[in-house]
């Protein structure tokens, strides 16, 4: 309960995929749900509203009184049925013409190679320099790269994504290496920037990256592997801090057993030998979207991250920031 007014848990919809029975059923990004099937949700039933058969979800509202701030109960929303959707990464590609600049803005959810998400898939790795090809034909003057709800995945993705947003000069050399134990050879392995994504390269000296607790791993990995590049006050990161996952996995399948397993099996630096993010990386500008209570969708100018970043960068000011830090350096 983020009022603090209540022992309740309850749920807050991060977005919803076109084409899914909660868009069918109404459902908008930023809605507070209570109850599902008439119980009060908690961290053994949420996963009701997402699995499953027939729903029935009851609304509720921050409201404020004389008391401060309370919980109003709404309506019911019934939903179908959950369905099998393909979770495409790229959930908005758009660019933004304000104040006399292009701004390109992707919100990019997961390091996933395709529709079933396996190591020999490249077909969102395509998708992606596509999209940046396209960005590139616009030539826009800066570019905000959303991953606050991005917790990681593959990194031959996160390698993609570097190449496409690194200085172009940057292209053939270090971006993340991977260090594993003595049992290892060889012990450091070397992942550069791919030089098969430079004719869609935006050949960035400065970017915008959008940050919450959720920004994990392959994620951290594109923040830390692009500061060598740009320089720490050109990775600007706006948000909340980050997770703090700066280790690599690989899994391991036994199929009579049906089981997968994921060690850790590597430390993640960047060609600087930096990998000290264990704690997260702390945002430039601190701004938390849990704390607001209307939320616009994803890409919309007035959504409260992207807002203020698109001001940032065309005024030097947010306008939901404290006076105090209001000012780009």
């Amino acid at each position: 309960d983020p009022t603090g007014t209540t022992n309740h848990t309850f749920a807050r919809v991060l977005y919803v995929l076109e084409g899914s029975p909660a868009e069918k059923a109404g459902i908008q990004r930023g809605d507070w749900f209570s109850e599902v099937n008439g119980n009060r949700i908690t961290t053994d039933n949420y996963r009701q509203m997402v699995n499953g058969g027939n729903v029935s979800l009851t609304r509720s509202y921050i409201v404020s009184n004389e008391n401060g701030l309370a919980w109003q109960t709404g309506e019911t929303v019934n939903m179908g049925a959950s369905i099998a959707m393909e979770i495409n990464p790229f959930l908005v590609s758009t660019l933004f013409e304000t104040e006399g600049q292009k701004i390109g803005y992707l919100v990019y959810n997961e390091f996933s190679t395709g529709p079933n998400n396996e190591g020999t898939e490249s077909v969102y790795n395509e998708q992606m320099k596509h999209i940046f090809a396209q960005f590139k034909a616009q030539s826009p003057d800066a570019f905000i790269l959303d991953l606050r709800y991005n917790n990681g995945g593959f990194l031959q993705c996160a390698q993609a994504l570097g190449s496409l947003l690194a200085p172009s000069s940057a292209m053939g050399k270090d971006f993340v290496n991977l260090t594993y134990n003595e049992k290892v050879t060889p012990q450091v392995v070397r992942h550069p920037f791919d030089t098969k994504y430079a004719d869609a390269n935006l050949n960035l000296s400065k970017i915008y990256i959008l940050t919450g607790e959720q920004t994990a791993s392959a994620s951290e990995a594109v923040i830390n592997g692009l500061i060598p590049y740009m320089g720490k006050e050109n990775v600007v990161l706006i948000g909340t801090k980050t997770e703090g996952k700066n280790v690599a996995m690989k899994s391991f399948k036994n199929e009579a057993h049906g089981l997968t397993l994921w060690p850790v099996i590597a430390y993640v630096s960047n060609a600087n030998g930096e990998g000290d993010y264990s704690e997260g990386f702390e945002p430039d500008y601190a701004l938390n979207e849990f704390q607001i209570s209307q939320w616009y969708p994803l890409g919309h100018p007035e959504e409260y991250l992207l807002k203020n970043t698109l001001s940032l960068i065309t005024t030097g000011t947010m306008p939901d920031l404290p006076t105090s830090d209001n000012e780009e350096e």
